[in-house]
């Protein structure tokens, strides 16, 4: 890495036979480690400006935060009617299961009583023959 400057008296170092350019003041805390060293203010605009910003810089950031937060909200929010759902249908499963197996009881209870209904008409068919 050297060192040259330009026509203006500026420094500019080169790295790989390139211009290295400094870091950008895009974000508050580059704009506070790229302020001079000596910050001083001498009225109250200066005094106003190294103030830290009262809202926040990255609205994008914000923005994403927000979005996701609420996203979390509404998945929760579904989560907790998908859990319900699911123990409405397990509730239904074992209501149906129930059901199944009242009249699977009654049609065998049916079914003897016929049986028993066509014996008792044979033997008495049976009966008045003799």
């Amino acid at each position: 890495m050297t060192s040259s400057t330009d026509g203006l008296g500026r420094s500019q170092r080169l790295h790989h036979g390139h211009l290295q350019r400094p870091p950008t003041a895009s974000t508050p805390l580059w704009t506070h480690l790229l302020r001079p060293s000596n910050p001083t203010p001498s009225s109250l605009t200066d005094l106003a400006a190294m103030a830290p910003p009262l809202a926040p810089l990255d609205k994008n950031a914000t923005s994403m935060r927000v979005l996701l937060h609420d996203t979390q909200a509404n998945f929760e929010k579904f989560s907790t009617h998908v859990e319900n759902l699911l123990d409405g249908i397990k509730e239904t499963k074992q209501q149906i299961m129930t059901t199944n197996s009242l009249f699977e009881r009654d049609r065998e209870s049916l079914m003897g009583d016929i049986i028993d209904l066509g014996v008792y008409r044979k033997k008495r068919c049976f009966s008045e023959a003799i």
